[in-house]
């Protein structure tokens, strides 16, 4: 006679709780597993009730098969080399699992498995140095990877594990301050990077101050000598175009930062460098269209060549004063980062 399942009856894999449907023709029953504590199982009837030399027999809700299948893989993490896993930790941060285990050989359970380790690794840091490794990258990524030796995959991780738990430490007393005083200090260090060739004073924040202190006093000069056209940068000093002039570089920062964040870096002077630079660019371009209408056509008119025997005046050269090698547009950010750690402080 065909034996009927009786919930509360215990097998091997656990307890039975009730009858549940079929599997194919067969009974299938729900069984609470005995090898974990919230484990809820199905199978088929007659695999529950086998005995132990039987292949078919279920051993467990699948808990047992997981945990094999994660002690194989764990095992095998953990005999990869440390210069491999951080290559593949990398390599899973830019192109994810799948291409990660493609590239070098593995499943992408393991390629998962290397990744958490590596993210251990890196949270099990000391917490002084996290929060300097989180200080310097909110000024540069760039610069906590050049400083800390990092690549830009595990510089982010600590980051966003700093973040993570920054409710946790708020309430601990001088945290913030630490990270600010930490931003600041690094937020100098890459001025220090940042700062032209031949600098005058080794700090582009520095330098930003000086060249607008010269650009305001070029102005003022050029009002006080009549030259013509009278408030106006020459094109030695401010060209909008593809040449180089000495106080082009300052104005594409300015531009290119929140009013607030020039503001709070060059009070004043800021706003009144960028007013004269907007003006000399107006003007500039309402004489261009007055030459134009008077003129009564749309081109300038070719100038004249030397004549044949008659030497042309050389032109005096002119010394324009350094530049940086660094984008505007990266200087702007690290001004912006600066003001907001100085308002923090």
């Amino acid at each position: 006679m065909r034996e009927k399942p009786v919930p509360g009856t215990r097998y091997f894999a656990g307890t039975l709780l009730r009858q549940d449907g079929h599997i194919g023709r067969h009974i299938a029953v729900t069984f609470k597993c005995a090898h974990c504590k919230r484990g809820i199982g199905r199978a088929k009837f007659s695999c529950l009730k086998a005995s132990a030399d039987k292949k078919h027999q279920t051993k467990s809700c699948r808990c047992e098969e997981r945990a094999c299948f994660d002690r194989f893989h764990r095992t095998k993490a953990a005999s990869i080399e440390t210069v491999v896993a951080r290559r593949i930790f990398e390599s899973y941060v830019l192109d994810k699992a799948r291409k990660t285990a493609e590239r070098f050989g593995i499943s992408v359970y393991t390629a998962n498995v290397v990744w958490h380790r590596w993210c251990r690794r890196l949270e099990r840091k000391p917490e002084n140095h996290r929060q300097q490794v989180f200080a310097t990258a909110q000024v540069s990524v760039e610069l906590a990877m050049d400083r800390f030796g990092y690549n830009k995959g595990e510089v982010l991780r600590i980051c966003w594990h700093w973040k993570e738990n920054a409710a946790t430490r708020a309430d601990e007393t001088g945290i913030v301050e630490a990270a600010t005083s930490e931003a600041i200090a690094a937020a100098r260090s890459l001025f220090r990077q940042y700062a032209p060739m031949k600098s005058v004073t080794g700090s582009i924040y520095d330098d930003v101050k000086l060249y607008i202190e010269w650009a305001l006093d070029d102005i003022k000069n050029s009002w006080e000598s009549g030259s013509y056209p009278p408030g106006e940068f020459t094109h030695q000093q401010l060209d909008f175009g593809e040449k180089r002039s000495d106080y082009k570089w300052v104005y594409e920062t300015l531009r290119a930062m929140h009013p607030d964040h020039v503001r709070a870096c060059f009070p004043k002077a800021g706003q009144h460098f960028l007013r004269e630079c907007k003006r000399t660019l107006n003007q500039r371009i309402q004489r261009r269209r007055d030459h134009f209408e008077d003129l009564g056509k749309q081109q300038l008119l070719k100038p004249a060549k030397a004549r044949k025997g008659v030497l042309a005046a050389p032109r005096k050269r002119y010394n324009y004063l350094p530049k940086p090698a660094v984008l505007p547009s990266k200087i702007a950010k690290s001004f912006a980062n600066y003001s907001v750690a100085m308002k923090k402080a």
